[in-house]
């Protein structure tokens, strides 16, 4: 489904261990390598010499220009991760090994959980539009919370009219609120963007846009003034969530290196590529064989979500600030619209992203 994102946690580090899916691995990998080479054959069918090629030339992007810009995010966030990663150890005990990694992301959840009431969700966000200058009682879009086997999704019925979210109801706290955030994001693009197809984004710019929503979820006053958090507990809760963040993208950067290395040479074992990725891409070793399976589905486009997290939350700095001015109140949404959403595809997304 459009607008479709994975939640991490609901693979690999959630009911599912490392050696159990270790298990599975070798059983799925033919069916994924089959097709790494399909896209293999379809990409030398039209003179490419791999997938990687045509697929990132088709969104303004190199092979070269990827690695050169992970490599930088990476030496970014780094230190936030190996903070992270060193509490676990010593809360733990265990080795600097891949065993650290489904506890990496829970480390969080009671800080960011303190704060987030299911409950309040729709009433936040109808505070939140109404910060910005919007009216969610006046969009043509309808939220619904389903039991389904993905975190959430948007369908575009008709542009600008009817706008369908669904978020699965089993989602508890911040992960509720970021996925809701997320489709919701996806939705309110598809209430002002152009009504041609033609001129609709491409995947990576709204998956951009979709994040630029979480965003908020980060904001010192975005948590005071609308949560009503006091002052310290939302710093540490923006803290926690900058961390948060930090893992989570160097762990959707390793899975797009891994599909990455696996479409320039089919022939590899996965299990060898998965070790060195982890090991390059987050510091830690992984002797489990184990391999995440979502971009055999969607081949390359996790790192759509690499590149979504960090360019939304440099594009929010632009309205950041606002958010605690009164003279800005009611400002940022007509901005958003105007910059972001009305203008479709014509302005291509390294320019309106500052990429």
């Amino acid at each position: 489904p459009e607008g479709y994102v994975i939640n991490y946690p609901s693979t690999t580090f959630d009911s599912i261990s490392l050696a159990q899916l270790a298990e599975v691995s070798p059983a799925i990998e033919p069916h994924c390598r089959d097709v790494l080479l399909a896209c293999k054959r379809c990409a030398q069918a039209l003179g490419h010499v791999d997938y990687a090629v045509p697929k990132l030339a088709y969104e303004g992007l190199t092979v070269e220009e990827l690695y050169a810009t992970f490599r930088a995010w990476r030496d970014q966030h780094m230190p936030a991760w190996q903070r992270t990663w060193h509490t676990v150890v010593a809360t733990h005990g265990t080795d600097l090994r891949a065993d650290i990694v489904p506890r990496v992301l829970p480390l969080f959840q009671p800080e960011l959980r303190a704060v987030f009431d299911q409950n309040a969700l729709l009433a936040f966000l109808a505070r939140l539009l109404a910060r910005l200058g919007g009216d969610l009682t006046a969009l043509p879009i309808t939220v619904e919370n389903r039991p389904m086997p993905y975190s959430g999704a948007v369908y575009r019925l008709e542009g600008g009219s009817d706008i369908r979210v669904v978020v699965n109801a089993n989602l508890q706290g911040y992960y509720r609120y970021f996925f809701l955030l997320h489709e919701f994001g996806h939705a309110i693009y598809y209430c002002h963007c152009p009504r041609s197809e033609l001129l609709l984004d491409s995947h990576l710019s709204r998956e951009i846009m979709a994040d630029l929503w979480t965003q908020f979820l980060g904001s010192e006053p975005v948590l005071r003034e609308l949560l009503g958090v006091p002052e310290a507990t939302a710093r540490s809760v923006v803290a926690a969530y900058l961390e948060y963040q930090s893992a989570r993208l160097l762990l959707y950067m390793r899975d797009s290196m891994f599909m990455l290395e696996l479409i320039r040479d089919p022939s590899a074992s996965f299990a060898a590529v998965w070790r060195h990725v982890t090991r390059e891409w987050l510091g830690v070793e992984d002797e489990h064989g184990a391999f995440e399976t979502f971009d055999f589905l969607h081949p390359l486009d996790m790192k759509s979500y690499v590149i979504a997290q960090s360019l939304s939350r440099r594009t929010f700095q632009r309205w950041h600030e606002r958010l605690s001015d009164p003279a800005g109140v009611g400002t940022i949404m007509p901005d958003m619209i105007a910059q972001l959403y009305r203008p479709g595809s014509s302005v291509d997304w390294k320019d309106k992203f500052n990429f």
